[in-house]
């Protein structure tokens, strides 16, 4: 159990994300591997966001590392496709996980609109700040003949439980990073090509007051498939 040695003061509200928090511990596994193994993600119809993307659009997901379970609570990266909010993918190095990172791997003809980004643990209100969430994050697209590195910084608050029902409640307990509005490095804007895999990287975090361990509980996944119909 990665325990921090002092208390940190209560992290305070920045953008439109929820954290709540379990405790967890244990030891590191290595990086987990998926393939063809994500649970579906058919979603509803979403007004704002768009469309979810269907699991047989996704080939592989991968971790650099993973926490050991712990009797019936796993942290695995298959967590993050489940949609789910009351479990969590929690990187299993030593430490609060800086450089930690998640990929997804897709099949042809795969457009990114928008990723929502559910951080933290979102398990139980008060227990929200005794482990690590995101704060820092880099998301490095790869698409034919180009790799595209977007940086930016994830919200978190504390709050009551949610049922993840509506997409109202994806918008308001979720981080946005909208792809297809106007995003561009050094004057520049994503090209509008499928994209191959992406990666998210820890770059920094709000630190847990009494656990290292670094958590995202869902990453949602907006766009379209070429010749699939959801």
């Amino acid at each position: 159990m990665k325990n921090l040695l002092f208390v940190l003061p209560l992290i305070a509200v920045f953008y439109a994300a929820a954290v709540y928090s379990q405790e967890i511990g244990g030891g590191a596994n290595m990086g987990e591997q998926f393939e063809n193994s994500v649970d579906d993600m058919d979603g509803q119809d979403a007004e704002l966001l768009g469309e979810i993307l269907p699991k047989k659009v996704i080939v592989k997901l991968v971790s650099s590392s993973t926490l050991k379970p712990e009797g019936a609570n796993n942290y695995s990266v298959k967590n993050v496709l489940d949609q789910k909010f009351s479990t969590c993918w929690a990187e299993g190095v030593k430490g609060q996980g800086i450089g930690e990172w998640i990929e997804i791997s897709f099949s042809d003809g795969v457009y990114l609109e928008k990723i929502a980004i559910a951080n933290g643990y979102l398990k139980t209100p008060d227990l929200t700040i005794k482990n690590s969430a995101v704060k820092d994050y880099k998301l490095v697209l790869y698409f034919d003949e180009q790799v595209w590195t977007v940086k930016g910084e994830l919200g978190i608050w504390g709050t009551s439980h949610i049922e993840l029902d509506t997409d109202q409640e994806v918008r308001d307990y979720t981080t946005v990073i909208d792809l297809a509005g106007g995003i561009s490095i050094d004057g520049h804007e994503l090209p509008d090509q499928p994209v191959i895999k992406l990666r998210i990287y820890i770059e920094s975090v709000y630190p847990g007051t009494k656990y290292e361990d670094t958590c995202i509980s869902d990453i949602f996944l907006y766009g379209f498939a070429e010749g699939y119909i959801n």
